[in-house]
């Protein structure tokens, strides 16, 4: 009975598309020419923060203006984009408040 009902469970389940294939998918469409499909596989994982952070299709973009398409240039188009960008984490204004000012200082 245990495996009946496991069977079923497994037969109404569909595994939703992993995020790394899809970016896969967007890698050999769009970047081709710098990127065979093991170098897109292996960067789409290595960028898989910027996948979640919805950036693939800016790291992507990048990707297609480097020459190679190696560790180096993925790790470089990623630190590229977004808020990440500046080089510094990212900052959440709302957890912080607003600055003090110079008048709250003296009261």
């Amino acid at each position: 009975m245990r495996f009946l009902a496991i069977l079923v469970l497994l037969a109404g389940c569909k595994g939703a598309e992993a995020p790394e294939a899809k970016c896969e998918a967007k890698c050999t469409a769009k970047v081709a020419s710098n990127c065979s499909d093991k170098q897109c596989s292996r960067g789409c994982a290595f960028i898989l923060d910027r996948i979640i952070e919805r950036e693939d299709d800016n790291v992507l973009a990048c990707m297609g203006k480097t020459k190679g398409c190696d560790d180096p240039q993925w790790a470089e188009c990623a630190a590229a984009i977004g808020v990440h960008a500046t080089g510094a984490p990212p900052t959440n204004e709302q957890s912080v408040g607003p600055a003090k000012s110079t008048e709250d200082e003296q009261e």
